[in-house]
């Protein structure tokens, strides 16, 4: 009898690369929904889609009835076939927006997770750390997360100017609040510091944290709290 191999592998909780992993993946669907629109508008009969599409089609026109909505049942199943092909109505539903949907809600529950917003404080201070490129690489997964997949979609007319969504919620609920993090927020919302403050002795906090230890051994001694060193950025 024939053995099957394998090999074995230690699944390692790595919330940096999944984070990572997720903004590829957000532009691989970003990259097919566009491609999905230029095909469309390379269609001989895009135009006149177009148009159906956003002025015939509604049933409601900034929040009114559509007097022209009516004309649809003219149009028979051969030219609603033209009319969706002509939009690329499949392969933007299919390829991008149902694939970005998904990307977007696991980025969701990715940075709803406590210990990611662990991993992220981390970018900032450990000890070779960049805190611009931490800066920039926590500002590009909270634009991915704010931006609506509905509103990556150029032929979608029910789109108008920003979608509210959880994306947004998370940000100005929480993490602008600082309700995820409050070491994360102060780290990305620093308070103003000048170039003198560098300068200055270290002050102590004035009460001292207990900080009981987790395994068998006795409590620990009292230890400074100390106080976390923002970078000063220089203009």
């Amino acid at each position: 009898m024939q053995k099957k191999r394998g090999i074995g592998v230690i699944l390692l909780d790595d919330p940096i690369y999944q984070l990572r992993y997720n903004q590829r993946r957000r532009q691989v669907a970003a990259w097919y929904l566009n491609a999905a629109v230029r095909r469309a508008k390379a269609r001989p009969y895009f135009d006149s889609a177009l148009l159906v599409h956003s002025v015939i089609e509604p049933e409601h026109i900034a929040s009114e009835p559509n007097q022209l909505h009516k004309h649809m049942a003219e149009i028979n199943n051969q030219g609603r076939a033209e009319l969706e092909r002509s939009l690329a109505v499949s392969e933007r539903q299919m390829g991008g927006r149902a694939y970005l949907e998904k990307v977007h809600s696991e980025l969701l529950e990715l940075l709803s997770n406590e210990r990611t917003h662990h991993v992220l404080t981390d970018l900032f201070t450990h000890d070779s750390y960049d805190y611009a490129g931490a800066f920039n690489f926590v500002t590009s997964l909270v634009m991915n997360l704010v931006t609506e997949p509905a509103e990556c979609d150029a032929l979608d007319i029910d789109v108008e100017g920003a979608v509210d969504g959880e994306g947004k919620h998370w940000l100005q609920g929480g993490l602008c609040e600082g309700r995820h993090s409050r070491v994360l927020y102060s780290l990305l919302f620093p308070p103003r510091f000048s170039p003198e403050d560098q300068k200055k002795p270290y002050q102590p906090p004035a009460e001292l944290r207990s900080i009981m230890a987790t395994g068998s051994s006795a409590k620990r001694n009292s230890l400074p709290c100390l106080l976390p060193i923002f970078p000063i950025l220089m203009s």
